[in-house]
């Protein structure tokens, strides 16, 4: 099944959700000034907007997972975007900071339940090599565009309206989800658990750490430029987002042609290049601290293009790991990379805050430098080589 052709709404159907957890937490990461100065919350509380949505949302995916397998992947897709939608709208309507984190937590359990049934729905779809790491590219790339809308569009929302126009836009996006799910993946069918087929533990066990350590490297310092250039560069929602639409360009350019290198060189090659990248660009970033935007375009360039090229190898070698547990798969592994969100975020916004000029920037850009080099350790060590499988 090409997931270019007639298939592009399905295709588009199953990457909403993870489209929606990127958006909300981007946008989200440049909302946190005004959204804390408008609840009258302390600068270091802000991260918990994060922390209440991510938290949640990684303590109860592996129970999503469960369920997908169990009651079908199509009817937790559907479930899970409902709940979220209903959340959002709490979040939009909060009339306190409490009211808020209560909202973010439920939308963190709506995405428990809709993103492994969207991988799920997506290797039941696309079943033969090249078209799943094709389809895997694209929606890495999908994905990745939530990156790049997410920083731009709260930019924008905060300059012309209210913070809690961010979570309203929500909705529109969680019915056409809703819609196509209803209408086009009626065809697919409840995955089976394959008991003849092993377990590849290795695999399990490098894809689910590598899943935590790019997150906590990418989320982590796309926070932490974000926070710079709010709070040191003093610059405004705006245009602040543009600047960060230079990581999440390539990120979003780079999906689909991740998918085609998976295919030829296979998985462990096309994420140790991208690792590497971003681990190169991290360091750079980091001697070059005292130049200002310069070394916040540097980290951005590396982190986008770093992304672009592990995040579909990784989420594939995950989905291989566990054949015919698809749901669980990507539950173990949407796990990993959401704690590795709010490990990410949480320490990003602890380094950074209170140290003048470009001290806390370059503290970020070490410390992730240093993450991202024990990941790359980690897929060549256990990943599959040379070909996807």
């Amino acid at each position: 099944m090409d997931p270019r052709g007639g298939n592009a709404l399905r295709l588009g159907t199953v990457c909403a959700p993870m489209f929606l957890v990127l958006l909300d937490v981007l946008v989200v990461n440049v909302a946190m000034p005004s959204v804390g100065h408008a609840f009258d919350v302390g600068e270091k509380a802000w991260s918990a907007l994060v922390d209440a949505y991510t938290l949640p949302l990684a303590a109860t995916l592996l129970g999503g997972g469960w369920l997908t397998d169990r009651l079908g992947a199509r009817r937790l897709l559907i479930t899970g975007l409902a709940v979220f939608a209903m959340a959002s709208a709490v979040c939009a309507s909060a009339p306190t900071w409490a009211v808020l984190l209560a909202g973010r937590a439920a939308q963190g359990l709506g995405a428990a339940a809709m993103l492994p049934a969207s991988l799920a729905v997506l290797t039941a779809l696309w079943t033969t090599e090249p078209e799943r790491s094709r389809a895997l590219g694209v929606w890495s790339g999908i994905s990745a565009l939530a990156t790049a809308l997410g920083p731009a569009l709260g930019g924008l929302v905060l300059a012309f309206s209210s913070w809690r126009t961010i979570f309203w836009l929500n909705l529109p996006i969680c019915i056409a989800a809703l819609l196509g799910a209803v209408r086009l993946l009626a065809p697919v069918r409840r995955v089976r658990e394959d008991t003849s087929a092993p377990v590849r533990r290795t695999a399990l066990m490098g894809s689910t750490l590598a899943g935590g350590l790019m997150t906590v490297v990418g989320n982590g310092s796309l926070t932490g430029a974000t926070l710079y250039l709010r709070e040191s560069l003093a610059l405004g929602p705006l245009p602040a987002a543009l600047v960060l639409l230079v990581a999440t360009i390539p990120f979003a350019a780079l999906g689909p042609a991740s998918g085609r290198l998976m295919h030829r060189r296979g998985r462990r090659c096309t994420a140790v290049v991208g690792i590497g990248t971003g681990a190169v660009a991290l360091a750079v970033s980091a001697a070059l601290a005292d130049r200002g935007a310069i070394a916040v375009i540097v980290l951005l360039l590396g982190v986008g293009v770093a992304l672009g090229l592990m995040t579909a190898p990784i989420v594939g070698e995950a989905m291989s790991s566990l054949p015919g547990r698809q749901g669980l798969a990507a539950g173990v592994n949407n796990t990993a990379r959401q704690i590795g969100t709010s490990v990410g975020v949480a320490g990003a916004t602890a380094l950074i805050a209170h140290r003048a000029g470009g001290t806390g920037l370059a503290l970020v850009a070490v410390v992730t430098a240093a993450i991202w080099c024990l990941c790359a350790l980690v897929v060549a060590r256990t990943f599959s080589t040379p070909a996807t499988g």
